[in-house]
């Protein structure tokens, strides 16, 4: 089967799905390869790793129309595990094609993957936990299929800590699952989503339990971030910011603040290209409450073909840079870090923090800030 005879299944198979008018030729921000990760080789020597790839249906060859993961040997490509029935057994709901990047979770910082997040076509989300023997039972975590949005760019995790008291014996840093998504409609621009996840509780979360945090204005002057709003916010699991127009790189988290960049929704583009003419802005939002952190929430910056946004250390500072192979833009001169001081303090994010940074120690309760 050449290239086309599959787009051709796959428009069939999303057809039969629902999604008649998909396009498989707009804008991917998904990595054209396998992602690796390492794993235990045994459960009886977990200090021996291996090296695993991840594929996905969008990798994958495969004449389906349901979620596929496949593991296999990162060195001799043989299989090590597949995935391909995913009732979950509190639901009875089956996973639809995967074509987002899926996202993997370390949760102790031993440099083995513990469990992958996906999200299907339908805006399903699921969490796979991982072992030495491969994938364990997937669990359904949030269902946003009700918004009839496609879900075809890659998930984001960030981990953040935060604190918990037990009476009579103190204070415990814990650690929270955050994922950032994109919704993708077409001719009405994108929806940028962040709920978060702790793999103990097992509620089911919906598209109406997130806050809507669109319309803050430009700069939220107008729009105090309250005690009420700021409890409301930390009880939430997450948020969501619709947007009128397509995201247009994939987005990145740096010291709690997520960035993200915009253009025009155009139903003929067929790449991530972005013209000089299109309206492009760069949007940086709290990571906990989608406010703002720098002067405004977002600002126009100059279109570069191809790029990606890219740190820079500079004079002790961080810079966040807008850079392809030829060309090099600075759209942030002196980045900034979120602050568990308050729900709105943020401070400079220095070089010397750079690995802090990359570690994204954020916080998710902000204690004291009332």
């Amino acid at each position: 089967m050449n290239l086309n005879d599959l787009i051709m299944l796959l428009v069939l198979s999303f057809t039969s799905l629902g999604f008649s008018s998909l396009s498989l030729a707009e804008c991917n921000l998904n990595s054209t390869s396998a992602l690796p990760l390492q794993v235990a080789t045994s459960i009886t020597e977990p200090t021996e790793t291996r090296e695993i790839l991840l594929n996905h249906n969008r990798l994958l060859s495969t004449e389906v129309s349901h979620g596929q993961l496949e593991l296999r040997d990162a060195d001799s490509l043989i299989l090590f595990d597949q995935l391909s029935a995913w009732s979950d057994t509190d639901t009875d709901i089956d996973a639809a094609i995967i074509m987002a990047e899926p996202a993997l979770l370390d949760q102790d910082a031993n440099g083995l993957a513990d469990a992958v997040y996906v999200v299907d076509i339908n805006g399903r989300v699921w969490f796979i936990a991982l072992s030495a023997s491969g994938f364990a039972s997937p669990v359904l975590i949030a269902d946003f299929s009700a918004i009839d949005a496609r879900f075809t760019q890659p998930l984001q995790l960030v981990q953040t800590t935060y604190q918990v008291n037990y009476s009579g014996v103190g204070d415990f840093q814990r650690m929270k699952v955050s994922l950032v998504l994109i919704a993708s409609h077409d001719e009405l621009g994108d929806t940028v989503l962040l709920f978060n996840h702790q793999p103990q509780l097992s509620r089911l979360i919906n598209f109406s339990d997130l806050m809507d945090r669109t319309d803050l204005g430009d700069d939220d002057s107008d729009v105090a971030l309250t005690d009420a709003v700021w409890r409301d916010l930390q009880q939430s699991p997450g948020w969501i910011i619709q947007l009128d127009a397509s995201v247009m790189l994939k987005p990145q988290v740096y010291a709690g603040v997520v960035y993200f960049v915009t253009a025009d929704t155009n139903s003929e583009r067929t790449d991530c290209n972005i013209s000089a003419e299109e309206e492009t802005r760069l949007f940086a939002v709290h990571l906990h409450h989608a406010g703002k952190v720098y002067a405004r929430r977002s600002w126009r910056i100059d279109a570069i073909a191809n790029a990606a946004l890219q740190l820079n250390a500079h004079d002790d500072k961080l810079q966040l840079n807008l850079v392809n192979d030829t060309e090099h833009s600075e759209v942030i001169p002196e980045m900034l870090a979120i602050t568990e001081h308050c729900a709105d303090c943020s401070e400079a994010l220095k070089a010397a923090d750079f690995p802090r940074s990359l570690r994204l120690a954020t916080y998710v309760a902000e204690y004291g800030a009332w």
